[in-house]
């Protein structure tokens, strides 16, 4: 799962999308605007890693009606990563 932190303290949970050393993609029901800084948070295959990056991507999806609202696919370019926070990312993408 994912969980992020934007500057101006809005805080969120996402379900991970896509996932590599260069960026991770999720859902997520709290807005983000595109070009914000970010703190992302993976928590997965018994990995627990914050990272921080730039929201590169932020469509409204659909609303859902079964879900009760729109979702937003999200988008960022992590900042280049240290040997510990890479070794924990390539762990959760191959688990």
């Amino acid at each position: 799962g994912v969980r992020f932190a934007l500057p101006d303290g809005t805080t969120g949970c996402g379900v991970t999308a896509d996932l590599s050393d260069r960026g991770v993609g999720f859902v997520s029901y709290t807005p983000v605007a595109k070009g914000a800084r970010i703190e992302v948070r993976l928590i997965g295959g018994g990995e627990d890693v914050t990272l921080t990056g730039k929201v590169v991507r932020a469509d409204r999806m659909a609303f859902d009606r079964t879900l009760s609202g729109a979702g937003y696919r999200v988008g960022v370019e992590l900042d280049e990563l240290s040997g510990p926070a890479l070794d924990a990312v390539n762990r959760i993408t191959y688990h």
